[in-house]
Formats: C-alpha cells, sequence, structure tokens
C-alpha cells in the first residue's frame, strides 16, 4: 500500500498570472513593440492544480 499528498501548502498562482491569456496566439498584437501584452506563461511558477492526495494498492504476479 501506499499515499501521499501534492502541493501540501495549497500553493497556486493568482488567476490572473499567465500574461496575455486572453489572447494565446497574439493576433493583432505587435509583441515586437509591446512584449509585456504578447503571451507569456514563463512567469508561472508553481502548480495549477491545488493540494491532491492519493492512495493505492501495487502488488506484483510471478
Amino acid at each position: 500500500m501506499y499515499g501521499g499528498v501534492k502541493n501540501l501548502l495549497n500553493i497556486t498562482p493568482p488567476a490572473n498570472s499567465i500574461n496575455g491569456a486572453n489572447n494565446p496566439f497574439d493576433i493583432g498584437i505587435d509583441s515586437e513593440k509591446n512584449p509585456e501584452l504578447s503571451f507569456d506563461p514563463s512567469y508561472v511558477y508553481t502548480s495549477n492544480q491545488g493540494i491532491r492526495g492519493f492512495i493505492g494498492l501495487r502488488y506484483t504476479v510471478f
């Protein structure tokens, strides 16, 4: 038997942490002149999923 917990402290990024999430293909934006408006998910530093637990049973035949 095994079990565990992921993201024990339930730390998630704020809902607006991905820059340009409403326009992921940068349509209508000149990203050369305005890079702060372009889609950029590189600043997400933690899991987007909250606290999760799991349990299981592992067995071997032969």
